[in-house]
């Protein structure tokens, strides 16, 4: 019982942070400050690539590195 009510804990603590920096992340791309609803999950980051790839460039090298530089 208390494995079990660990994991149940460590998922939510997951669920959590994946929810936070995803509600981060669409508070940066002007399009979804503009919907009306929240947007899903998998619409704020397909926005959020191709908001990625209008304003940066379609390069992996050049995408990578400005994901890496906001992640730190």
């Amino acid at each position: 019982m208390n494995c079990r009510k660990l994991r149940r804990e460590g998922e939510k603590l997951r669920r959590e942070r994946l929810n936070r920096t995803l509600s981060l992340l669409a508070e940066e791309v002007p399009w979804l400050k503009e919907c009306e609803r929240r947007p899903d999950k998998s619409s704020i980051l397909k926005l959020t690539v191709n908001y990625l790839k209008l304003n940066i460039g379609e390069t992996p090298e050049t995408c990578c590195k400005v994901v890496y530089l906001s992640l730190t």
